[in-house]
């Protein structure tokens, strides 16, 4: 019996050390290199995509031409990432449709406290909700910038409301941008 367990412990040592690899790691160090790789590509992933961009803004509007194609010049201030606090104006076509939603589309130009721009084209539609309310949800692409948003890209959704009583809203917008 002795010699069996010998035997067998002979072979499986020469069965181990024959698979042995010529490089090993501890399993720490393989856990941190493993780790290290999927940060990397996700960090990839996330510049290729860009980085998160949201924002809040109170805004209010002039309206420039009537029915049937109303055209609006619409100002803002609040705040977003990337930009601190900052403001916004946008010249904003709505055709309104005998029944609703309303087609809405439009250019915007965001600046931040320090002048720097973004550029966006969007569109969208717009929806009464009740009397004088307003709801308008737009699909924003960012089209370039100035100063450090040079050649920036990416999108955003905006979803804003609006009292057209008193000519003032909220717009919340969450995206991603690349500059």
């Amino acid at each position: 019996m002795k010699k069996t367990h010998l035997l067998f412990g002979v072979f499986a040592s020469l069965f181990f050390i024959s698979c042995q690899k010529d490089d090993i790691t501890p399993l720490g160090e393989n856990r941190n290199s493993i780790a290290k790789s999927m940060n990397q590509q996700q960090e990839s992933n996330m510049s290729e995509a860009g980085v998160p961009f949201k924002g809040s803004y109170n805004t209010s509007f002039n309206q420039l031409q009537g029915p049937p194609n109303l055209l609006q010049i619409v100002s803002g201030e609040g705040i977003a990432s990337h930009l601190g606090k900052s403001s916004f104006e946008a010249l904003t076509s709505v055709t309104i449709h005998p029944q609703p939603p309303f087609t809405v589309n439009g250019t915007r130009t965001i600046t931040a406290a320090n002048g720097d721009q973004i550029f966006t084209t969007f569109s969208g539609t717009s929806t009464p909700v009740v009397n004088g309310m307003n709801g308008a949800d737009l699909q924003e692409i960012i089209t370039g910038g100035t100063g450090r948003f040079a050649n920036a890209s990416g999108s955003f959704t905006t979803m804003a409301r609006n009292n057209f009583f008193t000519s003032s809203f909220k717009a919340d917008f969450n995206g991603y941008i690349k500059y």
